[in-house]
């Protein structure tokens, strides 16, 4: 559960796993009465003017009638009594996702219910940079990889907006947009699917979408050599400051798995022909059932994590 406002500037509200996250302004701290630690809110940076209580209500003592716990059901009625909106994801088993009769417990309070659809988009024509890591570390100097970090997580934006800017025929003024595309990026264009979720999605959840793809690039007779994948994923702010605002994650073929594809493809066999050295950069490994022999699909990765708009890899 989280509830609706701003990080460092409202106080905001979180349950995850048992645990209740209060992020309150010195006002509303020191009347609540809770114990809690003083964080950084975005202001003055020596100023004490926020403050996290965290309370893992899994605890023996958070039952009605102990001390701990009407400590909290306290604050909540003479202090935090102000109506919020919360956004609530229901974790069900399988037992209650075959149940037709299954009604989540949150359904007394009348909450709007919200379909998770994804919505898809084709563009056409669009130009698509240098994604392999491998290439642009042959290519390039190690100090030149952090560039091509950004130049890729901008252009990933981009696509991610609809941008005008990523496709072949845009020809905007320089004094209006000072963007270009990053060096590597191809003259020809390409068409680019895109799918989009928007909602307060469990990470079980994106971490199975992850898996069903390559396992699909892995089962499918396609030729994946000119093919690529990026799965960006944003996560909702509940800290002003030292919080991870997402992560990208762009699957690419790599160049032992074209050759792989590519003598199976000309001799039908998975033996000798198949066999190939291991690559030296981090890729995918494991037998997936109904996979081809020496197939590999979009083995190649490169991860980009965000903190405060930052991004590492």
């Amino acid at each position: 559960m989280l509830s609706e406002g701003q990080p460092g500037v409202d106080n905001v509200f979180s349950l995850r796993d048992g645990l209740l996250r209060l992020e309150l302004d010195k006002e509303a701290y020191e009347r609540a009465g809770l114990q809690g630690q003083p964080c950084r809110g975005g202001g003055r940076k020596h100023v004490k003017a926020r403050y996290v209580v965290e309370v893992n209500l899994r605890q023996p003592s958070m039952l009605h009638g102990k001390k701990g716990f009407e400590r909290v059901v306290w604050a909540a009625k003479n202090v935090l009594n102000r109506s919020v909106t919360w956004l609530f994801y229901h974790l069900r088993s399988a037992d209650d996702s075959n149940s037709v009769d299954h009604v989540p417990p949150i359904s007394k309070h009348h909450p709007t219910m919200i379909d998770f659809t994804p919505i898809g988009r084709h563009n056409a024509a669009v130009r698509v940079p240098q994604l392999r890591l491998d290439d642009v570390m042959e290519d390039h100097s190690t100090s030149d990889v952090g560039e091509w970090t950004h130049d890729v997580v901008e252009w990933l934006g981009l696509m991610a907006l609809d941008s005008a800017r990523v496709r072949e025929k845009d020809c905007i003024d320089s004094y209006l947009c000072r963007w270009t595309f990053p060096s590597g990026t191809t003259e020809d264009a390409t068409s680019v699917r895109v799918l989009q979720w928007k909602g307060m999605v469990d990470p079980g959840w994106v971490t199975q979408l992850l898996i069903s793809c390559i396992f699909h690039t892995k089962i499918l007779p396609v030729d994946f050599s000119s093919r690529w994948l990026a799965l960006t994923v944003q996560a909702y702010p509940i800290a002003a400051l030292n919080a991870i605002d997402g992560y990208s994650i762009v699957l690419t073929a790599d160049t032992d798995n074209i050759k792989a594809e590519t003598s199976i493809s000309i001799s039908g066999e998975s033996g000798e022909s198949a066999e190939r050295e291991p690559s030296t950069h981090a890729t995918i490994e494991g037998n997936v059932k109904g996979a081809s022999p020496g197939r590999r699909g979009l083995a190649n990765f490169a991860c980009f994590q965000y903190f405060d708009t930052l991004v590492a890899y």
